[in-house]
């Protein structure tokens, strides 16, 4: 008894003794800051570099820090008058939602280096008023239509505002449908002024509009355009590379008298930014540095921001080293942090070793198409493989247990409110329309996942595999499976053969129809004057066409390549 008493109080010294972590109302991709990780944030899983939390001011310090995460939010509190302060280049990417987020009244950016934030929504939401400050060259970019996407949200119009203070400060704004949205002032100090496009303003409606048209999909920046710095105790504006002394007259004694005389800084801006590859293709985990050029060779520019429009495909770092993680597309992107709003991008497709051997069948057609020996997903011929929406990379086998409009990628939640490959207005969100008539090689599910050298088929293609001068289509069984077994009858090809299982399609509940009745293939085209339906190839025992279907169904995708 006397031991077990011993060991009780030993135990509950030892509790009292225990010190617990005070929890603070931030959450950093989608982990919540505590007394425990406050002094170094990169422990939470999406967030590298230098990033710390002082509870006492509230401030949230980033230095050549990384967040990138696919959760609700990049940087979420409830917490009043948060302040991020930046020093060197950092970014926030969030590829599912939104960027900053806000509940707090009040929120400050602020300090000497560059932020830069994207999210398909709201890239920062506040409440109150968002000051910016200090200098900081801030980015801000939503990629989405509707639902929120605008770089900056105001929650309550009535009472939002915007400052932007300090004559150094840089804000660049873009979003697919306006810059700002609910903010009810914007105050400008230190000479800022918007520059780009030329004209705009903040209207009485609450929007960025130039004359009377409403800014949409375009850059918005916010800067001093009048500088000025001392010369031999002489004013001079607009120091620049170009036109040293503002009067549009340039000689080489007058700029090396300046540069020699001035007092701080001249500022050589960069004019063009190339990456060392506009595409590349990378295997998983797999690692590849793009290289910069920048002009003029003596620009002042001191750093660029690199940042990926999907971390769970490939990341970057700050040197241009990209790492492939997933199968998918994304798209890497340099930016200069001088002011010269440059920007480069590189698209990345990164594939699978283990999935990238798909093997093809050469069956002498004119056109010089090879047709894989199997679906996407599939082991062996006929095996069904994943069921894909129309545009879409992902499927069935990856998750997706539902195929409708509420969770297709390329609407808002009906076929009328279509975002990408829409030509009739009709049918797009807010009469939304774009000059696409076949699917891009980041919406192909052939090219996703298998790798560069694989498509989805056009309807050409299949018109061309299903055409009785080159094959004959015979409705049979392979180990059990019912489908079509295409067979070459031209010349020197003869008996060559793909087998085509008849994987039906999968509808609103997830469930299979048609399965071992009918075969439903996918085409990289779609219907322009209807642009929620997409071409697909049909067939069943009897019968062989080119048909339409709605996008957001799964179907099967048989990958072609060329010679």
């Amino acid at each position: 008894m006397k031991q077990k008493l011993l060991t009780l109080l030993v135990a509950l010294i030892g509790l009292a003794g225990t010190a617990w972590a005070d929890s603070y109302n931030l959450y950093l991709c989608g982990t919540q800051v505590t007394s425990d990780n406050a002094s170094d944030l990169s422990v939470i899983d999406g967030v590298t570099g230098m990033a710390s939390y002082d509870a006492t001011s509230n401030t949230l310090t980033l230095e050549n820090a990384t967040l990138s995460c696919a959760t609700t939010y990049a940087i979420q509190s409830t917490i009043d008058g948060v302040t991020i302060a930046v020093v060197g280049a950092n970014t926030v990417t969030n590829t599912k939602t939104y960027g900053i987020y806000m509940s707090g009244t009040g929120l400050t950016i602020t300090g000497t280096g560059s932020l830069s934030v994207l999210s398909p929504r709201a890239a920062i939401r506040f409440k109150g008023t968002l000051a910016i400050s200090g200098g900081v060259q801030l980015t801000a970019e939503s990629t989405s239509v509707g639902n929120y996407a605008c770089p900056i949200y105001a929650v309550g119009s009535s009472e939002s505002s915007v400052v932007v203070s300090g004559a150094g400060t840089v804000v660049r704004l873009r979003g697919r449908d306006w810059p700002m949205h609910n903010v009810s002032s914007l105050t400008l100090n230190d000479g800022l002024q918007i520059t780009a496009p030329e004209g705009a303003y903040l209207a009485d409606d609450n929007y960025i509009r130039v004359g009377n048209t409403m800014v949409e999909d375009e850059w918005v920046v916010i800067m001093n355009p009048n500088l000025e710095q001392t010369v031999e105790g002489e004013q001079v504006k607009n120091i620049s590379r170009y036109d040293v002394d503002g009067n549009g007259s340039l000689s080489i004694a007058d700029v090396t008298l300046l540069v020699n005389a001035l007092v701080g800084r001249v500022n050589y801006p960069a004019t063009s930014l190339t990456l060392s590859k506009s595409s590349l293709s990378l295997m998983k985990y797999a690692s590849i540095r793009l290289t910069t050029t920048i002009l003029p060779a003596d620009a002042d520019l001191t750093a660029l921001s690199w940042t990926t429009s999907n971390h769970l495909v490939a990341t970057v770092d700050g040197t241009g080293i990209i790492t492939g993680h997933n199968i998918g597309v994304c798209t890497i992107t340099a930016r200069t942090l001088d002011g010269s709003n440059l920007s480069a991008t590189c698209q990345v497709v990164v594939a699978d070793p283990s999935s990238n051997t798909g093997e093809y069948v050469n069956l002498g057609l004119p056109s010089g198409t090879l047709w894989a020996t199997k679906n996407v997903g599939a082991t062996n011929p006929e095996d069904y493989g994943n069921y894909f929406a129309w545009g879409e990379t992902t499927g069935y086998d990856d998750g997706k247990t539902t195929f409708n409009w509420s969770n297709y990628i390329y609407c808002n939640g009906s076929q009328t409110t279509l975002t990408k490959y829409c030509s009739n207005s009709s049918y797009g969100y807010n009469g939304f329309t774009d000059t696409l008539t076949e699917l891009e090689l980041s919406d192909d599910a052939a090219y996703v996942n298998w790798g560069p050298n694989w498509r989805m088929p056009s309807q050409e293609q299949f018109e061309e595999l299903f055409n009785s001068s080159y094959t004959t289509a015979t409705w049979t069984t392979l180990n059990g499976v019912y489908g079509r077994l295409i067979t070459s009858i031209v010349a020197g090809y003869e008996g060559n053969s793909i087998f085509l299982p008849a994987a039906g399609y999968r509808n609103n509940f997830g469930a299979t129809s048609g399965k071992d009745t009918n075969g439903d293939y996918w085409t990289r085209t779609f219907m322009t004057g209807r642009s929620y339906i997409g071409y697909f190839q049909y067939f069943d025992s009897t019968t062989n066409s080119s048909s339409g279907r709605t996008r957001e169904v799964g179907q099967s995708v048989r990958p072609v390549r060329n010679q």
